[in-house]
């Protein structure tokens, strides 16, 4: 019983082309054969051979190869004319994709796609150089666009302050700084505060807590939004959440900074004055 996937020819020879020796009778055809085929395919002898040694490779049946090897062609020039169009910004980038493009010239895939490889390292890595670069220069741009919001802020240009907060979080989105845009935002709520937009203050006052909240380093900062978020409360007048923050901030602030501490001070006399007027409303409710 005859092999299905290569036919047993013996006293195989060859003849050299290039680095390739082409072993016709490998492949029980005869050289006019062979010649015949590379010029119907239009793909040059060595291209050919890489080919059949591809069929070999993946066990196509013989009685396939004739459909495969015109799949392969087909392939082969779609990739020649997508190489042809490829060019590199970078000078070293487009001397890898000019070695590439000549790579698979020949039918070399393996090392085409190796040099491929390289040219998208280098390419990457120039990229990540941008990005960093442009993550500075936006992260510099937001601070001083802060700055400006709250220099408006500090002389109740308080429309200002809005703008230009809400353009110094975007500056900071833009650097993907969440630190940043945290930052921003608690600036923000302050002024929204000042306008009694107590809504607006709570939601940019939650928007910043997401980001502290759960690291260690930033424990006195959550406490500072909670005692912020509990004022905001009681400006709405609901207590009970006023309550529930203050006594977290005031908690946090004992713990960390001593009950003596200014801020615990300040927590604890806005904690007694808003328990006396939940006390209060419930007397004349």
């Amino acid at each position: 019983m005859t092999d299905d996937r290569k036919p047993s020819i013996a006293n195989s020879q060859g003849v050299q082309v290039g680095d390739h020796t082409i072993q016709y009778n490998q492949y029980g055809i005869s050289p006019e054969q062979y010649d015949a085929k590379a010029e119907e395919l239009g793909v040059a002898k060595s291209a050919l051979q890489t080919f059949f040694a591809i069929l070999e490779h993946e066990n196509i049946p013989p009685y396939e190869w004739d459909h495969k090897l015109r799949q392969i062609a087909a392939r082969f020039h779609e990739l020649q004319k997508a190489a042809s169009r490829l060019e590199g910004e970078d000078p070293a980038v487009e001397k890898l994709v000019e070695q590439a493009r000549a790579a698979i010239d020949k039918a070399q895939f393996i090392n085409a796609e190796a040099l491929l490889a390289q040219a998208v390292a280098v390419d990457n890595a120039q990229a990540e150089k941008i990005r960093h670069a442009f993550s500075q220069r936006k992260q510099s741009a937001a601070a001083s666009q802060a700055l400006i919001a709250q220099s408006n802020h500090t002389r109740f240009a308080l429309d200002q302050a809005i703008e230009n907060y809400q353009k110094a979080i975007h500056y900071a989105s833009e650097a993907q700084d969440e630190k940043l845009q945290a930052e921003y935002r608690w600036g923000l709520a302050r002024v929204y505060d000042d306008t009694a937009n107590y809504a607006k203050t709570i939601e940019l006052y939650e928007l910043a807590l997401a980001f502290y909240s759960g690291k260690d380093e930033f424990k006195t900062d959550v406490a500072s939004i909670w005692n912020n978020l509990g004022a905001a409360w009681a400006n709405k007048g609901e207590y009970d959440k006023a309550i529930g923050y203050f006594e977290q901030a005031l908690a946090v602030f004992s713990n960390k900074l001593g009950p003596d501490h200014p801020s615990t001070k300040t927590v604890q006399a806005s904690l007694d004055q808003v328990r006396a007027k939940a006390k209060a409303a419930a007397l004349t409710g």
